[in-house]
């Protein structure tokens, strides 16, 4: 019994940290692509 119970803190436990991580992945992909779609917008035109 006791040991089931650790078991499910320890797996709930890494679930948490992977989508804690995930999400910190997926925000930074984003805020990359912000960045480089705001420096490709105020590249001058030579035409």
């Amino acid at each position: 019994m006791d040991e089931s119970i650790g078991l499910g803190g320890t797996s709930l436990l890494i679930v948490v940290g992977v989508a804690i991580e995930t999400i910190r992945q997926i925000r930074g992909l984003m805020m990359k692509r912000q960045y480089v779609g705001f420096i490709k917008d105020t590249k001058p035109t030579t035409d």
